[in-house]
């Protein structure tokens, strides 16, 4: 497992003036991510490269606190930016990202945009709820992600859409933190106690307005842009059953398949086998409903299920749609099994998010196989 180590807040560490100032196409504002064979992470340090040759470095941690630098940048066979006696090397510099590594690769991507008013985009985003709809072309699944917040929390309901049809609800709540520097707003987001860099995602908040929100994750590598639409839907989040909900414990880059972590359920396959078909019953127009319908969701580390996706294709493995009601009672179904048993990292007794799927080979809107 591994090892946890940042804190959440705010740490501003800023430099002294160095002998020699960056090159111009250096200078600006970086947000960084960290990589490894593995995973690409949120990192949660900003770098102020400045042309008169200081730097803040700005970490996300658990207090304020200060600490001087000396930095300069070396030119030689490989350009190195050194801080204090941690040398990095400059392995790419481009217009929107800086590749620099030490143990690891850092990316940073540049950091153009900026809110005018940080305290009037705190409170507009309190004020109203937002949607988010989530799909692809030729997809009839959709799903729409309704956010509220509050002073310390965002409350997230999902809709599960397929054919213009709702087959499905599920719930999240999670505490939120913002954090700014020179008009940069960021998100900060704790999806398990305590809030670390294992359990953090970060992204800015580039723009609000009486009628949309847009964020953007400085995690991946082409910094996906998110756009969020105010909506009027309070009475969303009152009715909603503590049942519905579920908690990720990790961030999404940690998320494992379930065979690499063996997550499983009690009573294995043939429990499943039997909770499905003592439940699911074919509708009147079942002719011809036949193909796969594959449903692919997370098992939390403490054994709990959300985040569903369904995919339907016909018998050659075609984007293919079915009756809403099928696809309604299995996505049901599937979220009524209770008894996960969830993974664990290899050489250790720690539980893992993982991802899960079950899928149903359909013939005539009958369940011929379930195919784990």
């Amino acid at each position: 497992m591994l090892s946890r180590a940042f804190r959440l807040g705010m740490l501003i560490l800023t430099t002294a003036s160095c002998q020699n100032p960056p090159s111009s196409n250096i200078s600006g504002m970086w947000f960084g991510s960290y990589v490894n064979e593995t995973y690409r992470l949120p990192y949660p340090v900003l770098l102020d490269i400045r042309d008169d040759g200081t730097l803040t470095k700005v970490v996300v941690g658990d207090s304020l606190i200060t600490q001087q630098l000396d930095w300069k940048l070396q030119a030689g066979d490989t350009s190195i930016l050194q801080l204090d006696t941690t040398s990095y090397a400059v392995l790419s510099l481009s217009a929107d990202q800086l590749k620099l590594h030490d143990t690891n690769d850092r990316i940073f991507h540049r950091l153009d945009s900026a809110v005018t008013n940080v305290s009037a985009v705190q409170k507009h985003l309190l004020a109203n709820i937002w949607l988010r709809e989530k799909t692809t072309p030729d997809d009839p699944f959709l799903t729409k992600s309704y956010y509220r917040y509050t002073a310390d929390s965002i409350y997230l309901l999902r809709e599960l859409w397929y054919d213009q049809m709702l087959v499905g609800r599920e719930y999240e709540q999670y505490s939120y933190q913002f954090a700014s520097y020179r008009n940069h707003l960021f998100q900060v987001v704790c999806l398990d106690t305590p809030c670390d860099f294992y359990t953090m995602q970060t992204s800015q908040i580039i723009e609000s307005t009486d009628r949309y929100l847009v964020t953007q994750d400085k995690r991946e590598p082409i910094s996906p842009i998110s756009i969020y639409l105010a909506v009027d839907t309070t009475l969303r989040f009152q009715t909603e059953s503590e049942a519905l909900r579920f908690d990720a414990c990790y961030q999404e880059a940690f998320t494992p398949q379930y065979f690499s972590v063996d997550t499983d359920y009690t009573g294995g396959q043939r429990a499943i086998n039997q909770f499905v078909n003592d439940r699911y019953i074919a509708p009147n127009e079942a002719q011809g409903q036949s193909g796969y319908i594959r449903i692919r969701f997370t098992v939390n580390c403490q054994g709990k299920s959300g985040r569903f996706h369904v995919q339907t294709s016909d018998l050659a493995y075609q984007p293919s749609t079915f009756h809403p009601d099928i696809v309604r009672q299995l996505l049901t179904i599937v979220q009524q099994l209770d008894q996960w048993i969830p993974g664990q990292y290899d050489n250790s007794d720690q539980t893992a998010d993982s991802y899960k799927f079950i899928g149903f080979r359909m013939i005539d809107g009958q369940i011929t196989q379930i195919i784990p």
